[in-house]
């Protein structure tokens, strides 16, 4: 079986010849590029090139695509920090009480540059491996998640 075979062997509950492997290495595949990670977490093309790569030395069964848990936080108005040899993440809240909410903005992702980057390295590797190999575009972390709204938002009222 190929590994997108198997991938998808195991999400319709058919018979597969072993248990599909993902590996959770977003953080892993920049290492060896040699650009500071936060060129490559916002860049869709360098990120592709990172996952393939990796999956050409690797051999997993499934590549995850993602540069972090700071994508649609961005993307809903926050800023993302780029720590040195990390991911992006948010620091600050863009809100600061449960009624702030309704004045957060719809997300676009095509606009923000961190979802930006994940859709278009996606759509690299689909292009490039897509047949082979299981690719999974991913930016699930909201941003009322974040660490930030978790530790620093006080609920308003009594």
């Amino acid at each position: 079986m190929t590994s997108l075979e198997r991938c998808l062997a195991t999400i319709h509950y058919l018979p597969h010849d072993r248990v599909p492997v993902d590996l959770y290495n977003f953080m892993m595949t920049v290492v060896d590029v040699g650009l500071p990670p936060g060129k490559i977490y916002s860049d869709g093309q360098l990120l592709g090139e990172a996952q393939l790569s990796a999956w050409k030395i690797l051999g997993h069964d499934m590549l995850l695509v993602e540069n972090g848990t700071a994508a649609l936080a961005e993307a809903c108005g926050s800023e993302a920090s780029y720590l040195k040899g990390g991911a992006p993440l948010i620091e600050k809240p863009l809100i600061h009480d449960h009624s702030e909410v309704s004045s957060l903005r719809k997300p676009d992702p095509w606009t923000s540059l961190l979802c930006r980057a994940v859709l278009q390295a996606t759509r690299f590797l689909l292009d490039r491996v897509g047949r082979e190999v299981c690719v999974m575009g991913r930016a699930d972390q909201a941003p009322l998640t974040s660490r930030a709204w978790r530790t620093q938002l006080r609920p308003s009222g009594p």
